[in-house]
């Protein structure tokens, strides 16, 4: 049988699984979220908070953000949120910044960190570091640890920005604890993407993936229910897409109509609420 991409004409696939920046393709609420998100931790504005329903993009945008920073001015963590202790999350911390980690006392860890974010500023380097999944992190010490990042300052500089990313239960327990919230420089819901910007999706990836023919394989009718089953959500438009040329490769097919995205949504229907 001959692969996906050769029958499809492409040089990879087109719709993997997990973050690929150069596959990332903003709708409108993503420009503007990366734009003011860029704008507060790159112009000394502290931290910023970024929700979402699971699939809309939020982990996309983060890398994306890391791609158009000036690696030179700046050092970018990610730190996956759990039901981490401010010990355990300053220990991560100071892991992913190959930083000198000498104790397991809370107040030592503040200290080298804190050592560690000067000698980078003194090197004309700032820190941004992405909490993602932070919902999962139920302790309000943890939470209140993340905003003590932001007392790490010189020359009225922050050394170290924190982004906070989660699902829409975060900026509830953001709200609930006020000594964070009210230090947020910006946050912002991203939503769903518009029928149009799931038609530029679909076209974008299989541009970057080596599509060249003269018509794309969906038909406008089977990207209107690729959009309405998905909700908008990149990550279920992208499973549903790759599902459909799948099966279109599997009955010989070379183009996807609505027809066959019903059949898709019937067949995998477990799989694609998984």
């Amino acid at each position: 049988m001959v692969n996906p991409e050769t029958y499809w004409g492409l040089q990879e696939k087109a719709f993997s699984e997990g973050v690929q920046p150069r596959f990332a393709y903003l709708g409108r609420s993503h420009e503007d979220a990366l734009m003011m998100i860029h704008f507060a931790l790159t112009r000394n504005k502290g931290a910023a908070l970024l929700v979402g329903e699971n699939g809309t993009g939020k982990t996309t945008l983060a890398w994306k953000l890391v791609e158009i920073l000036d690696q030179a001015k700046f050092k970018c963590v990610f730190i996956r949120g759990s039901a981490m202790s401010p010990i355990e999350f300053l220990a991560a911390l100071l892991h992913n910044l190959g930083a000198n980690m000498s104790s397991s006392d809370i107040k030592v860890l503040r200290q080298e960190l804190h050592i560690d974010l000067l000698e980078r500023y003194d090197h004309g380097q700032k820190v941004v570091v992405v909490i993602d999944n932070a919902q999962e992190i139920k302790s309000q010490q943890t939470l209140k640890e993340i905003q003590n990042l932001l007392d790490s300052r010189i020359d009225n500089q922050f050394l170290v920005s924190p982004l906070i990313i989660g699902d829409l239960a975060l900026q509830l327990q953001v709200t609930n604890l006020p000594s964070l919230y009210q230090r947020l420089a910006f946050q912002t819901i991203l939503h769903p993407l518009q029928l149009h910007e799931t038609q530029a999706l679909i076209q974008h990836r299989l541009v970057v993936a080596g599509f060249l023919g003269y018509e794309y394989p969906f038909t406008p009718e089977a990207i209107g229910m690729i959009h309405r089953t998905a909700g908008g959500k990149p990550a279920e438009i992208c499973r549903i897409a790759d599902l459909a040329m799948t099966l279109a490769q599997t009955e010989r097919k070379k183009k996807i109509d609505a027809f066959m995205i019903t059949d898709v949504i019937t067949q995998y229907q477990g799989e694609l609420v998984a």
